[in-house]
Formats: structure tokens, C-alpha cells, sequence
């Protein structure tokens, strides 16, 4: 999993870039939407972790690193989860929309943005950059016919987060576009979509 953005210090815990494979609690919370406390205080643990859900799949952990154990109480646990119960909903209706504006976004049965759409979503990349520093990566999946390209885009959506886009560039290639990730992290990114078969390389200026 990749962390997309925090909120107050920089988090501790957990890299940028996470393998869930690696923690067995964060495996099982993932597979099983199983809501987390930290209620025996393991260091290596965030106080509270909410996993969220869409199409019965963990798709987003929401994460509390540091929560006073005074309000690991009963009244707090419920409010906590009828967050998780809110946000699911919120996540559901977001992804009905999406589903059905697609057809005008992306090109037919394909997980490719048209060139138009990926054109305005590069520029909300950049105007994110600019205002916020907010660091984006752009990666170029190799040049192939039109099956081969749909391949390798189809196969690298499922190592993407939902954020993360691919789209039509003008010269008719293909693109990756991952937020939130600066080129130091995006290389954790090359590695995980090459272990599975999808070659990429960082697009410059």
C-alpha cells in the first residue's frame, strides 16, 4: 500500500510505500476489515487503524497514529465506528459516480484516461505541485500495438492506488501518473509493477 496524504507530523510508523505482507496485524486487518486499537500498546502500531471498503474490497486504511489511551474508550470506539460506517458510504457513492461517468473519461472497456481527460488531470497534478508542493511522477509504460498496451494497463491498475491514473498522451503513448510520490518513492513503484511483468521509466521535461 502507499500512503496518499497525512494530516498534522510526519507520520513515524509507516514509509510511503508499505508492504502489508511484512506485518501480520496489517495483512489481517486488510483481508478481514477488521477495525484496529492499539489496546496492548505495541510501539510498532498506530493507536487506531479504519479500513475502508469498496465493492466489498479494503481498498483505504485510515490511520490515527497517535489517539490518548484515555479515549480508547467504548464512547470513542462507536464514534470511530460510525466513521468507518460514514466513510464507507462516502467511498461507495464515489465510486457509482465514477463508474458511471467513465465512459466519457476513459476509453472503451479500458482503465486508459481519453488524452483529453488525462491532458486536464496532468494539469491538476501540476497545479497541486505548484500551490503545495505537493510532488506527483509521471511513468511511460513502453510503446506496443493496441492489445499489448491494453494489457500492461489493465495490469498495472491493480498495483495502483485509486488516485493514481492512466492515460493518452499526445504522442499516443501511454502514461502513469502517481500523486503524492516524489521520484525516490515512485522507484519502489517500478519495482512492484516490474516483479509483476510491466516495464516503466520516469518521464522528465
Amino acid at each position: 500500500m502507499r500512503r496518499l496524504v497525512f494530516i498534522g507530523e510526519q507520520p513515524k510508523l509507516f514509509s510511503k510505500s508499505y508492504n502489508i505482507n511484512e506485518n501480520d496485524v496489517l495483512k489481517d486487518i486488510v483481508l478481514n476489515d477488521r477495525f484496529y486499537t492499539n489496546q496492548y500498546l505495541n510501539p510498532n502500531m498506530p493507536s487506531v487503524i479504519l479500513p475502508i471498503k469498496v465493492e466489498n474490497q479494503v481498498t483505504v486504511l485510515v490511520i490515527i497514529e497517535n489517539m490518548a489511551f484515555e479515549k480508547l474508550t467504548l464512547y470513542y470506539m462507536n464514534v470511530l465506528h460510525i466513521t468507518k460506517d460514514l466513510l464507507d458510504d462516502a467511498y461507495r457513492n464515489a465510486h457509482i459516480y465514477e463508474t458511471l461517468s467513465s465512459q466519457n473519461t476513459y476509453e472503451e472497456n479500458s482503465p486508459i484516461m481519453k488524452q483529453e481527460a488525462f491532458e486536464k488531470y496532468l494539469a491538476f497534478a501540476q497545479k497541486g505541485f505548484e500551490s503545495s508542493g505537493i510532488e506527483y511522477t509521471i511513468l511511460e509504460l513502453p510503446s506496443g500495438n493496441s492489445v499489448e498496451t491494453l494489457d500492461m494497463a489493465c495490469n498495472a491498475r491493480k498495483f495502483l492506488r485509486d488516485t493514481d491514473e492512466i492515460g493518452r498522451l499526445r504522442s499516443h503513448s501511454v502514461a502513469i501518473v502517481l500523486l503524492s510520490t516524489g521520484i525516490k518513492d515512485a522507484k519502489n513503484v517500478i519495482e512492484r509493477l516490474a516483479k509483476n511483468g510491466i516495464t516503466t521509466k520516469i518521464m522528465t521535461s
